[in-house]
């Protein structure tokens, strides 16, 4: 589903096309569900010119399922909406030598192999997936000796492929998305100049040359700041979009559709199926998916439960912060549980960032407790609808429903 705004520039040179199927409430992907609102907001990002998009959201909040769903998207035709390249940097060992490398060459590699838009435009580079070498048409009659080496030099012959995109063109660009992006922390630790040159050539094929879209998506707290603020990447270089959990109506649709094609016939008397029965699942999950599939999936197996400690999710989330009041750390037991009682009597689910930090007088005491994973630091974005009211400005909030729980049980 092509933006409307879209569709008025590129009229005359690309007929409008619809979607195989509708593609805003179901997935092949795992952790993608009714998230028809964001869809319509990133398909507008995607048939916009080039671009770097970092999506951040706290764990298993489906921010890799709703990229890889739009990018994914396919005409009625069976065209590809998009084409996109992938990199999953949670099976990579980027502190391991060249392993980054690697598997920018294998996923671009498997791209050409896949659609036919890489195809034609890297027909010009011959890989050699046995030495993760590669050889451009100026390099192919020459000696191997001669073909690109430096990590840098790789990056730049690649995206030169790739044609500067024009609305002309009357195609949407190509787009590169690296899954769990703060694992570059660990190759900035071990390889500098591969993360530099990588980010370097980021920024020239979206911001500088508009070649290709770039998205990054993580789910660490600070990694927008990492980004701008250790890697000397201009913030207007970037957009930052915040993905969510879904809201309470729609997570009451996706419970009731997981008990209808997920659990067996003979197991679906154990749920209820109003919304005051979904009201006490809500309680303990949130809108996040994962939460609510967990809690599925436990009564499936180990049958009621009948209090929030009985929820495998609150119970691991207590251990958790039970342990974290007694190791050694910045701030004191008595500040933890003060953080507490302020997110558990929060009538919104969420703090203020800037008046936490007021109220404890050091800034170092909440970023302790957001690396600690005791908070998430969740920067202002109007893309979330989670959180009602929306935001004005950087927040916090316990990691999830059953965080809050297990903070309640803790005091």
């Amino acid at each position: 589903m092509i933006s409307f705004c879209r569709f008025l520039t590129c009229a005359r040179v690309l007929p409008r096309r619809r979607p195989l199927y509708d593609t805003r409430y179901f997935s092949d992907y795992s952790g993608f569900y009714n998230r028809h609102e964001e869809v319509e907001k990133l398909e507008t990002v995607f048939n916009e010119g080039p671009q770097f998009t970092v999506v951040l959201g706290p764990p298993s909040s489906g921010k890799t399922a709703l990229v890889r769903h739009v990018a994914t998207q396919l005409f009625r035709d069976n065209a590809p909406m998009f084409h996109p390249i992938f990199i999953d940097l949670r099976g990579v060992d980027v502190a391991s030598k060249d392993m980054f490398k690697r598997a920018f060459l294998r996923e671009t590699f498997s791209a050409k192999l896949k659609d036919a838009f890489w195809e034609k435009h890297l027909a010009g580079i011959e890989f050699d997936m046995g030495l993760f070498k590669i050889r451009t048409k100026l390099t192919m009659a020459k000696d191997s000796s001669s073909a690109p080496e430096n990590i840098g030099e790789i990056f730049d012959a690649v995206m030169k492929q790739v044609p500067t995109w024009s609305v002309s063109h009357g195609a949407c660009p190509p787009i590169l998305v690296v899954d769990e992006a703060n694992e570059l922390r660990k190759l900035g630790q071990k390889d500098p100049e591969t993360l530099e040159s990588f980010l370097r050539f980021v920024v020239k094929c979206t911001k500088q040359e508009q070649r290709l879209h770039v998205v990054f998506t993580s789910s660490d707290s600070f990694f927008q700041q990492w980004l701008s603020r250790d890697q000397g990447v201009d913030s207007n270089h970037f957009d930052v979009l915040v993905v969510g959990d879904l809201t309470k109506a729609e997570a009451y649709q996706y419970y009731l559709n997981l008990l209808d094609t997920h659990v067996a016939p003979e197991k679906r008397g154990l749920f209820g199926r109003t919304e005051e029965d979904f009201d006490r699942i809500y309680h303990l999950t949130g809108g996040r998916m994962y939460f609510i599939r967990k809690y599925v999936v436990q009564i499936c197996s180990m049958g009621p439960i009948q209090s929030a400690l009985d929820f495998m999710m609150v119970s691991n989330a207590r251990t958790f912060l039970r342990r974290e009041l007694i190791r050694p750390k910045i701030f004191s037991k008595n500040q933890v549980l003060e953080v507490f009682k302020m997110l558990t009597s929060s009538k919104s689910g969420y703090l203020m960032y800037q008046e936490v930090i007021a109220h404890f007088k050091d800034e170092r005491v909440v970023e302790e407790m957001i690396h600690r994973n005791i908070l998430h630091f969740r920067p202002r974005s109007k893309f979330a609808r989670d959180l009602q009211p929306t935001p004005e400005d950087d927040i916090v909030t316990a990691s999830g429903h059953p965080a809050l729980r297990a903070m309640e049980l803790l005091l």
